[in-house]
């Protein structure tokens, strides 16, 4: 929580906890304050979320709960990126400033093939979902953030994507 600087805010990857997040936060220099939004679904007593629009909007209320003016630094991973795309549009819609809009192995819009391939998208989706019950099976992971993981898989498939074309965007990608 510390630092001068404007904070960062992440936003969970699909699996809704922030852990991925560590090492990435211990990469940088004390003087940023970094914030992790994590899904409250987690906790098993929050109401899930009916669109990712309405997921944005209540994690809007949270940063700014934090940060009560911009420019905003915003970024995401994976399902977080997208996450972020929606937080950056409906900041923007509000007149709020944004500095950085990050997305971590993420896009801001799916490949063509996704978008063009509803059944491709949901598929792949399915298979993912099947090699996470596998491993959830074996390491005696809760039902309930497999279920969490599917629902919010569900989000991405209804969204509508943001015209962003006028926002710039930074994409990194892992090599490996």
């Amino acid at each position: 929580e510390g630092g001068s600087k404007t904070p960062l805010f992440l936003i969970h990857p699909v699996g809704g906890n922030v852990f991925y997040y560590i090492p990435l936060v211990k990469s940088l220099a004390n003087d940023r304050p970094v914030y992790a939004i994590q899904d409250p679904g987690i906790r098993g007593r929050e109401t899930l979320f009916e669109s990712l629009n309405d997921m944005a909007s209540f994690y809007i209320k949270v940063i700014k709960k934090y940060q009560p003016k911009g420019p905003y630094l915003i970024a995401g991973s994976s399902f977080g990126a997208n996450a972020a795309v929606e937080i950056a549009r409906q900041l923007i819609e509000q007149g709020d400033a944004l500095a950085f809009i990050g997305l971590i192995d993420g896009w801001a819009k799916y490949p063509k093939e996704a978008n063009d391939n509803r059944e491709w998208f949901c598929q792949n989706l399915i298979n993912q979902l099947k090699t996470l019950d596998q491993h959830f099976s074996r390491e005696g992971i809760p039902d309930l953030l497999l279920d969490l993981h599917w629902h919010r898989q569900q989000l991405l498939v209804r969204h509508i994507l943001p015209n962003m074309s006028d926002i710039q965007l930074t994409l990194f990608k892992a090599k490996q």
